[in-house]
């Protein structure tokens, strides 16, 4: 566990993160951030952060202005 973080905290964010690549990997294209909030019932902040959290732990997301985010194809190999 984390020090100053809830385990509840760390649980929704493993979640989360899981949600979010579960869609970018089923996506042949861009998804863009306000599809995902809208199907994850989450604020566009909380996407930003997961697609930060996700490229620190080493996944490839391109993220392009009116489009979206889509997951690298070196992501997609590399952890499958």
């Amino acid at each position: 566990m984390m020090p100053g973080k809830p385990c509840s905290y760390l649980t929704k964010e493993y979640t989360m993160k899981s949600k979010v690549l579960e869609l970018l990997k089923h996506s042949d294209d861009y998804i863009s951030g306000q599809r995902i909030c809208e199907q994850l019932g989450v604020s566009r902040t909380a996407v930003w952060k997961v697609m930060n959290r996700l490229r620190e732990e080493g996944y490839v997301i391109d993220s392009v202005n009116n489009k979206g985010y889509k997951i690298g194809r070196a992501s997609c190999r590399e952890r499958v």
